[in-house]
């Protein structure tokens, strides 16, 4: 398989994965299991150019399929692919056959959990890192599946798919996403940052991008565990001698809320968004004709992933995005801008 072929094709096995990876429950909200990373361990050959391209590749479409991409958990994904990816890279270039493709995704697994508690802390406080070690705990464990998995995957040869694509692209919807994820970020008041939510909620209903609550409520309970850390303003009760502060549950519900509002808005746009031309393009093609056949494919979990990444057939694709009228997405922008501009003068 050429270049240019080869890293939109495992870009689009990243995201096969990622997708498959949204079935199973995550005990923190930014968890990761790690098989997206299969990809990179196969492509520990190539050289550092088309090595980190396709890492950066990896971020922006994992974080696309989760709809994650436009919020804080899209910079995160971004930012720990490539950093876990060139630590990768860099071991397997400096210690070469003296260390095993085990050893290079554990390394990847750490990397990437620093890298993820190190930018959850700049938004939600030092109360992050008490969560850094049962990250790791899960983290290592995870990495060696992912390990074993990428030793046991063949790439074939060439692929074959038949495209029949249009491009999904709107500059309205482009313009109202920066805009209404930009007004949501700056809230500063809880009240302002629930009607943002429950907007957002509507939003991404309007799309039909199915609502899932336990992820938004995982995120409350962490974000306002880690924000109780740092006690603030009047005390409300205590466990075990330490002190609850209304100030630090106010805080904690409402970085809470507006992440979680980002999050909504973020997974109603991707229905809006869906391009189709260049290398991101060929990458979400591929990828529609990867979880296409998947749905197809019987046998056990390993004989369907096998039988899925072979794609020896035409497949045909269809990569449209969904039709949502100017209309409803003008609107949510200029309520989210409303929300902003009350949560100055009144909260």
């Amino acid at each position: 398989m050429q270049k240019q072929d080869k890293i939109p094709y495992l870009a689009a096995i990243s995201l096969f994965m990622s997708a498959l990876e949204m079935f199973i429950p995550k005990p923190i909200p930014f968890f990761r299991l790690g098989l997206a990373n299969i990809p990179l361990l196969l492509a520990l050959d190539m050289d550092i150019g088309s090595f980190m391209l396709l890492a950066l590749m990896k971020g922006l479409g994992t974080s696309y399929v989760s709809g994650n991409l436009f919020s804080i958990f899209g910079l995160m994904s971004i930012s720990q692919s490539v950093i876990s990816a060139f630590a990768m890279y860099a071991v397997s270039r400096l210690f070469g056959k003296h260390i095993s493709i085990y050893g290079i995704s554990m390394t990847g697994a750490l990397s990437s959990a620093s890298m993820q508690i190190l930018i959850a802390s700049l938004y939600a406080g030092n109360g992050i890192f008490m969560f850094f070690t049962p990250l790791l705990l899960i983290s290592f464990p995870a990495s060696i599946i992912t390990a074993f998995a990428s030793s046991h995957i063949r790439i074939p040869d060439r692929i074959s798919i038949e495209k029949d694509s249009e491009d999904g692209k709107s500059g309205i919807a482009i313009a109202a996403m920066l805009i209404s994820g930009l007004s949501v970020m700056m809230l500063r008041s809880p009240i302002p940052a629930a009607i943002s939510f429950a907007a957002a909620l509507a939003f991404q209903k309007s799309t039909g991008r199915k609502i899932r609550l336990l992820p938004h409520i995982i995120m409350l309970a962490v974000m306002v565990v880690s924000s109780a850390i740092t006690p603030e303003g009047k005390v409300l009760f205590s466990v075990f001698s330490f002190p609850v502060t209304e100030g630090a549950l106010i805080r904690g519900m409402t970085s809470s809320l507006r992440l979680s509002a980002a999050l909504a808005l973020s997974q109603g746009f991707y229905k809006c968004i869906k391009p189709s031309r260049g290398i991101i393009g060929e990458t979400i093609i591929i990828f529609s004709a990867l979880i296409g056949r998947w749905e197809y494919t019987k046998g056990s979990i390993s004989e369907r992933i096998e039988e899925t990444l072979m794609l020896n057939n035409a497949i045909k694709t269809e990569n449209n995005a969904i039709n949502i009228p100017n209309f409803t997405i003008i609107l949510i922008t200029v309520i989210l801008i409303f929300v902003l501009v009350c949560d100055y003068l009144f909260f």
